[in-house]
């Protein structure tokens, strides 16, 4: 329902708020193209030229200055067990979509559950590339950072 999804959008906006911060404090933010693109579309432009958009379907996309896309982001933060399995389908056909544009495009699911069948599951998906926490992120200083380096440093190759 309605507060379900409220949880979701809260949980997508900490992380983009986690990816704003991070970009601003490792100097890598281009304000003015920033504000730009926020004319438009939410979402934040690198100095590289890489732009990361913040939406619903992938909740971060990440692409490359010549528009190559290079990473995406699934947030899902409802702690709903039931629905778990429900949610890895969403972002298997998100991440399905991303990898027909591009087949080398990153993906990164950040569930807040992970229930033992989703486990179970995420062994075999090949659209899955890397899974990652979503409380240990917002919750976990040093997984935050963790995180955010492989994003900006070995996805988006950026020097951090």
């Amino acid at each position: 329902g309605t507060w379900v999804n409220s949880i979701g959008l809260q949980a997508a906006h900490a992380v983009e708020q986690i990816l704003t911060n991070f970009a601003a404090d490792k100097n890598l933010l281009d304000p003015a193209a920033t504000a730009k693109l926020n004319e438009n579309v939410c979402g934040i432009v690198l100095k590289s030229g890489t732009v990361l958009r913040f939406g619903s379907e992938p909740d971060v996309e990440c692409r490359s200055s010549d528009d190559n896309l290079m990473c995406v982001i699934e947030i899902k933060g409802s702690a709903d067990k039931a629905g778990a399995q429900t949610r890895l389908g969403e972002t298997k056909k998100s991440f399905t979509k991303a990898k027909l544009e591009n087949p080398r495009c990153h993906t990164i699911f950040l569930p807040s559950v992970l229930t033992a069948a989703v486990r179970a599951q995420l062994r075999t998906e090949r659209e899955i590339d890397q899974v990652f926490n979503l409380l240990e992120i917002l919750n976990d200083e040093q997984k935050r950072e963790e995180f955010l380096k492989k994003l900006f440093k070995y996805r988006l190759r950026e020097d951090i």
